[in-house]
């Protein structure tokens, strides 16, 4: 895989939510900040000349200063770094661009935080590539989706939040805002509360 391409992964980087993370392409972020209240956007960031490595510690550092859910979601980024970083350091050493981007979902989606995901960068000479690797990604890991989002509600309850035309769920009567009742013979908390988060790395509804 070339250089280049390998480049544009490395602007897939996480987009928090507008009190957090300014754009990563390095474009100013398109709000302004509301004066009535007591926040501004950071200042956006490219990481995408760096190293792996470079790019990852960079981000980490930025990410974890100026987050601003830290204490409220409990993140502990000296940890996240200790666990993750090793797996960039390998990803790089041998030029394993699948292991890189797992390894940066799955940090990302350590964060308890819901606004928090990945990016692929916006250089219509990289993203083609970028995006065929991680549907590569998500094809080899979970063969395939039934093509529905659930959500669960503040009430216990969790529901059919989205539903892809002529996917499965569809193709079966499933309309958005049906009730889950269960799953596999499993209560819809339990499934869930069984996923691995970082076992899903792409997720699309069609």
């Amino acid at each position: 895989m070339g250089s280049s391409l390998l480049q544009g992964i490395l602007s897939m980087l996480w987009v928090g939510t507008a009190l957090t993370m300014g754009c990563h392409s390095g474009r100013t972020p398109v709000a302004v900040a509301d004066p009535r209240y007591a926040f501004a956007f950071p200042d956006g960031a490219d990481y995408s000349g760096l190293t792996w490595t470079a790019g990852f510690q960079a981000a980490h550092t930025k990410f974890s200063r100026e987050y601003v859910f830290t204490q409220w979601k409990g993140v502990d980024w000296p940890a996240l770094y200790n666990q993750f970083y090793p797996r960039i350091v390998q990803a790089e050493a041998t030029g394993d661009a699948r292991a890189y981007y797992l390894a940066l979902h799955d940090y990302v989606c350590s964060i308890p935080d819901g606004h928090v995901n990945l990016k692929v960068g916006d250089d219509p000479a990289l993203r083609p590539g970028c995006l065929h690797l991680i549907r590569d990604i998500c094809q080899s890991l979970l063969g395939g989706s039934y093509g529905l989002a659930l959500a669960e509600l503040d009430d216990g309850r969790t529901i059919a939040a989205a539903v892809a035309p002529l996917r499965a769920a569809a193709q079966v009567g499933m309309r958005p805002g049906a009730e889950i009742l269960t799953w596999g013979g499993r209560s819809p908390a339990v499934a869930i509360g069984a996923i691995k988060v970082g076992a899903t790395p792409y997720r699309l509804l069609a």
